[in-house]
């Protein structure tokens, strides 16, 4: 069960670690000095031996520093809970979902996203215009909107100064139907109500049918964050990032403004992280006037009392609701679905459009020979959720990532990181270590997410299987 204590360590002393939790939580409430409260009960107890005192009280060097038998807060700050007088439900890790071992091709590219207008020699200047977006890693979802704002100034620039035509005399197709191809092919729309917009994609059945729950997009976790793309942007090229994620979060305001946010999946969350963990996805990747910085204090797991972490306030952009949205957004615009496999740059030149925009995500890298685009491997558990948790925690431990969305209707623990392409038959003592890496974390064991432990490149693995190339791996 969540709530069981580990079973390691040295031998439990009765009352222990109760008193620990009361002493410091009592101490939060009434806004006093955390060293009072401990001279108090200490006084009591004058036998407490200090290595029993850790590990019983599940202290951390980075949230109090111990001398002797008394706790001294590590900072002049005062410590403070992040919910006071609040414990929030953990997850059920038992409630296993239906399919809820799933694996996902994250598509990744060194240098981040490619957005721009190819100016190669082989496209016919003033005929044809190509523009490319993919290569979002595991962003997509949240820079979908940006990229695709970006995308509609290309289009009407192209048809402005190169093709001079109106949007109504215009043929554009989107070739690719994930997260980063679906919205770019709406704003569109939303732009210019009067332009042919065509989706051409693998995942389209023959009858013209889209099929969003084929796109790597569908089994993104969703949350709101630059996460595995923002390092691409460094040292002086993150304005360009923070451009697109400044984009995107216009028209979750636009969204929110309008009431229609939940129509597309889109809910405030917040996010919890260990103190001792990397935020800087948040922190760099994201601009201060969009996800501000983040309040700490004691997080507000009852597991975790005594354990300093952050608090993020982010959003959660749930796949499942958002993908069916925007198709039903194009269907209703008429906007016609294709199915079309493109294996070639020649054959993505040779499609019959005005403007041709390139979202394939991880199958434009042998389309277009793009070497800096790689498969980043991803491996999830779904869990049901019940009790509505509405919060998110995320972080890593040592070697992996952990993290834990709980989203409309279920919840997503992820997660791994694996440089490699295989995602069929994989063991499911896999999946089961993922489960129990977030669940020890939240039993109160975070020895593996000690402060200073290294961080490992991604793990790779053999490539037994190739990825389709065109029109399916929509971006994460």
């Amino acid at each position: 069960m969540a709530w069981q204590r580990r079973r390691e360590g040295p031998p439990k002393r009765p009352g222990l670690r109760r008193f620990v939790v009361v002493a410091l939580v009592t101490a939060l409430e009434a806004d006093v000095n955390v060293k009072s409260i401990f001279k108090k009960h200490v006084s009591r107890r004058k036998m407490i031996d200090r290595r029993h005192f850790l590990a019983g009280s599940s202290l951390t060097v980075g949230s109090l520093a111990v001398s002797g038998l008394s706790a001294q807060p590590a900072s002049t700050r005062p410590i403070t809970a992040l919910r006071p007088g609040e414990w929030l439900q953990i997850p059920d890790f038992s409630a296993l979902a239906n399919d809820s071992f799933r694996t996902g091709l994250r598509p990744f590219r060194a240098g981040g996203v490619r957005l721009e207008t190819d100016r190669g020699a082989d496209i016919r200047r003033g005929r044809k215009v190509l523009i490319h977006n993919y290569g979002h890693g595991g962003a997509g979802i949240t820079l979908s909107w940006g990229c695709a704002d970006r995308v509609k100034e290309m289009v009407a620039e192209a048809l402005r100064d190169t093709l001079q035509k109106q949007p109504a005399a215009a043929r554009v197709v989107v070739v690719g139907a994930g997260a980063v191809g679906l919205t770019t092919a709406a704003e569109l729309k939303r732009w210019a109500p009067a332009i042919s917009v065509i989706v051409q994609a693998e995942n389209v059945s023959p009858a013209g049918t889209p099929l969003p729950h084929k796109s790597t997009s569908w089994i993104a976790g969703g949350q709101f964050e630059p996460s595995g793309i923002w390092r691409q942007y460094l040292p002086d090229r993150l304005y360009e990032l923070h451009d697109l994620v400044r984009r995107s979060h216009r028209r979750i305001l636009e969204l929110k403004r309008q009431g229609r946010q939940r129509q597309y999946g889109v809910v405030d969350r917040k996010n919890y992280i260990l103190e001792t963990e990397d935020g800087r996805g948040f922190e760099r990747g994201i601009p201060p006037d969009v996800v501000p910085p983040p309040r700490q204090g004691l997080l507000p797991f009852l597991p975790l009392a005594t354990v300093l972490g952050k608090e993020y306030s982010t959003w959660l952009i749930n796949p499942t609701i958002m993908l069916p949205k925007l198709v039903a957004d194009l269907r209703a615009a008429n906007v016609r679905f294709e199915q079309r496999n493109v294996r070639s740059r020649m054959e993505l030149i040779g499609i019959d459009a005005d403007i041709i925009v390139n979202c394939t995500g991880l199958g434009a890298g042998a389309m277009l020979n793009d070497a800096d685009v790689k498969p980043i491997r991803g491996q999830l558990v779904i869990l049901n959720n019940p009790g509505q948790l509405k919060y998110m925690f995320s972080g890593g431990c040592g070697d992996e990532a952990a993290y834990m969305f709980a989203r409309q209707n279920d919840i997503v623990i992820g997660g791994t990181y694996h440089e490699c392409e295989n995602v069929d038959d994989l063991p499911e003592e896999s999946y089961r270590a993922v489960l129990r890496r977030m669940q020890r974390i939240f039993s109160g064991d975070i020895s593996e997410c000690v402060a200073g432990r290294p961080t490992l490149p991604p793990q790779r693995c053999n490539l037994t299987r190739r990825v389709p190339t065109a029109g399916f791996a929509g971006s994460s």
